[in-house]
């Protein structure tokens, strides 16, 4: 599934009406505090994001609304408390891609089903994904670098946050759309793998904009390419693989917000329009500029068929390439 363009996202957004009538059938909702469940560490890129859209939401609901912090486990830990957790819409999930589509595939006794356990709400934001490379590679666009791959097989490396993560993972998806044989290293974290790309310990790093941009500016990386499905708003002059003749590159590090399955769906209205409504707001999306994510909003229906399309890919680039959690 492609990412929604701007045009299509604004009539998405501009279907909630600008005051959310939170009445619900047996009172108003939300009569008392709301938790967003963030299943990543305090000051985390998503974690961010939360604390953003809970200040807005806070105040459109004049309810306090909470994020906490419950990492662990590829995001797994955080992810079980809120499938378990009463369906009654005070109790949010706010997560990424990982924890709703490739760990379905990566672990074998995942303690909860995501399509059947959580209700989806709405996509909040991307962070463009691209592909960098240390300073002295002889390669200045994708091209160029599967060139060089292929006269060299098996010689290149590229970093990654970590083996099965969604960066791992793309690139992976690139390897196999082009044909080339790039060894993975995978880094404990997006940070440690970008200073390693920066140092020349790996040639390659695919890692979220926002951490790879400082590196750019001090001239130790530079990009190659965008590996999302359109060019990003955030640095527009960065191709995508489609604008060089890679096909089948189409990633995002997207983050969603969900609620336990079952959540009553004059509930799920409110928590949709209201977020659409946070979305909309200039503020919000000023602020979630600033760290480098693309406010992106959708209809349920949109979401659940951007996980499924997700779920499937990974599937595929996870069995094709054989990789296992250890």
């Amino acid at each position: 599934m492609k990412w929604i363009p701007r045009a299509v996202l604004a009539l998405v957004l501009s279907a909630a009406a600008p005051g959310v009538n939170s009445q619900v059938p047996g009172g108003s909702f939300p009569s008392r505090p709301i938790t967003i469940i963030v299943p990543y560490p305090a000051g985390a890129g998503t974690d961010a994001t939360a604390r953003i859209i809970a200040r807005s939401m806070s105040e459109r609901f004049r309810q306090p609304v909470v994020v906490q912090n419950r990492a662990g486990a590829a995001g797994i830990i955080g992810v079980d408390l809120v499938v378990k957790a009463p369906p009654d819409g005070y109790t949010l999930l706010l997560t990424t891609a990982n924890t709703l589509t490739s760990n379905v595939s990566l672990y074998k006794n995942l303690p909860y089903d995501p399509g059947a356990q959580l209700a989806p709400i709405s996509l909040v934001g991307n962070v463009p994904v691209v592909l960098a490379a240390f300073r002295d590679v002889p390669a200045n666009n994708a091209p160029e670098l599967v060139a060089l791959a292929k006269a060299h097989p098996g010689k290149l490396t590229f970093g990654s946050a970590g083996n099965g993560t969604v960066l791992h993972l793309s690139g992976e998806l690139f390897k196999s759309a082009t044909g080339t044989n790039i060894v993975h290293v995978p880094y404990k974290g997006i940070a440690p793998s970008v200073a390693a790309a920066a140092a020349g310990e790996t040639q390659l790093v695919v890692a979220d904009l926002t951490t790879v941009e400082p590196m750019v500016q001090a001239k130790r990386l530079k990009i190659l390419g965008n590996l999302g499905a359109v060019r990003s708003p955030l640095a527009p002059r960065i191709p995508i693989m489609a604008d060089v003749g890679i096909e089948g590159v189409e990633v995002g590090a997207w983050s969603a917000m969900l609620a336990p399955a079952g959540t009553p769906e004059t509930v799920m209205a409110v928590l949709g329009a209201t977020l659409a409504d946070t979305l909309r707001s200039q503020d919000v999306r000023d602020n979630l500029l600033k760290i480098f994510v693309e406010p992106q909003g959708s209809t349920p229906d949109q979401l659940r068929v951007l996980i499924d399309a997700d779920t499937r890919k990974w599937r595929r680039v996870i069995a094709e390439a054989g990789i296992k959690i250890d």
